[in-house]
C-alpha cells in the first residue's frame, strides 16, 4: 500500500518543490551540500545539495508517515535564469523514486507563496537542433517552471551530457540560450546516485 501512496503523490511531491525557490520547505532538513545565498552562489557551474523531508500518505490520519530524501543539483546564470534538477527517493523500505527537472526564469524572484494558484502554460524547449513544444507548470510568485512531461526534464539532462545549447521560449521570450554548464563533480555525483536515472 505505501509503495501506491508513494507513487501517487511523489510526482505531486516532486513537482511542489520544484516550482518553489531553492530554500528547503520547512518539512525539510538540510543534511549536506553547499546553502548559499542567491548573490553567493557561484554561477555558470552545478552545486549539489541533499535534504530529507516527510509526507502523509492514503493511511488514516494526517500524520507524515512517508519519508524521503531529495537531491537537488543547480546552475545559475548571469543573465538571472537557473536550470535545476531533482531526484526523490523514499528512504525506507518502499524504494520508489522520481526525477524532475525545472527552470527559473528570474532568480531575484526568490520567494514561496503556500496558497498560490499555479498557472499551466506552453513552452518550446530548444535542445541542440531539435525542438518540442510542452505544459510546463509554473510558480508565479517565482518565475519557477517544471514540465509536466518528464521527457522534457530528461531531455534537459541529456543536453547537459551531450554539451548541446538549451533555450526555453515562453511568454514570447527567450531564456537560458547557452550551453548548460559542462558535468562537475556535483553533477556527476547527482547523475550517479538518482535512482530513477538508473533505467
Amino acid at each position: 500500500m505505501k509503495s501506491i501512496t508513494f507513487k501517487l503523490f511523489a510526482s505531486t511531491v516532486l513537482l511542489a518543490l520544484s516550482l518553489r525557490s531553492t530554500a528547503l520547505a520547512e518539512s525539510e532538513n538540510k543534511i549536506e551540500g553547499n546553502d548559499f545565498a542567491v548573490s553567493e552562489q557561484p554561477l555558470n557551474e552545478w552545486v549539489l545539495s541533499t535534504s530529507l523531508g516527510t509526507f502523509d500518505g492514503f493511511d488514516a490520519g494526517d500524520a507524515a508517515d512517508v519519508s524521503y530524501a531529495r537531491t537537488r543539483v543547480e546552475a545559475r546564470f548571469d543573465d538571472g535564469t537557473a536550470v535545476f534538477f531533482n531526484c526523490l527517493t523514499a528512504s525506507n523500505a518502499i524504494g520508489e523514486s522520481i526525477f524532475d527537472a525545472a527552470v527559473n526564469l528570474d532568480t531575484s524572484k526568490d520567494e514561496f507563496k503556500k496558497n498560490l494558484r499555479w498557472q499551466f502554460v506552453s513552452g518550446r524547449l530548444s535542445v541542440g537542433d531539435r525542438k518540442k513544444n510542452y505544459r510546463w507548470k509554473m510558480n508565479p510568485a517565482n518565475m519557477i517552471l517544471a514540465p509536466v512531461q518528464n521527457e522534457a526534464a530528461r531531455r534537459l539532462l541529456n543536453g547537459v551530457i551531450k554539451g548541446d545549447t538549451v533555450s526555453l521560449r515562453v511568454f514570447g521570450d527567450t531564456y537560458i540560450n547557452r550551453a548548460l554548464p559542462k558535468m562537475n563533480d556535483d553533477f556527476k555525483a547527482f547523475y550517479r546516485d538518482c535512482p530513477a536515472l538508473a533505467n
